[in-house]
């Protein structure tokens, strides 16, 4: 699976008017966000139903055009280990329907930057607006790690 968090609107028209500490603050709630979503939603016997699941995540706080676009690629295996400490696949087709982690996470996210200083200059229709979560089954995941890897190895300047 791969798990896109794309810019929201207060990002894209305001995220280049951060400062350097409140783009680390940022960066670090929308990584923490994405994990807690994926494991709560997990934990629960309607999607996954297991107690642990993986992931490898990766930041990327620019698109290929160069232009600010902070958003999170997670890549997760089909399925995770129950209680008993047997592994359980998920579905086959999506590892958690986006529409459960688009909520989750956008909650998670907006409960991490409240306490933030910058929080009251986010506009209160991000929060309304839709987070983008694109999810979709990528066979071994050879295709989601060679597609991360020039990113990770070098990005933009």
């Amino acid at each position: 699976m791969v798990l896109k968090r794309y810019g929201d609107q207060y990002i894209a028209k305001h995220g280049t008017r951060m400062t350097a500490q409140q783009k680390k603050v940022l960066y670090a709630a929308m990584m923490s966000a994405a994990a807690q979503a994926l494991q709560q939603a997990a934990t629960n016997p309607r999607h996954v139903g297991v107690n642990e699941t993986g992931f490898t995540s990766v930041l990327h706080t620019w698109g290929r055009d160069l232009v600010y676009h902070p958003h999170v690629h997670v890549v997760v295996p089909a399925g995770g280990i129950d209680a008993g400490g047997v592994w359980q696949s998920s579905r086959a087709s999506v590892f958690v329907p986006e529409q459960i982690l688009e909520r989750l996470f956008r909650g998670k996210l907006k409960d991490k930057l409240r306490s933030e200083s910058f929080f009251d200059s986010i506009p209160d229709d991000v929060w309304k607006g839709r987070f983008v979560v694109d999810s979709e089954a990528v066979g071994s995941g050879e295709f989601a790690v060679a597609y991360l890897a020039p990113y990770v190895m070098r990005g933009a300047v």
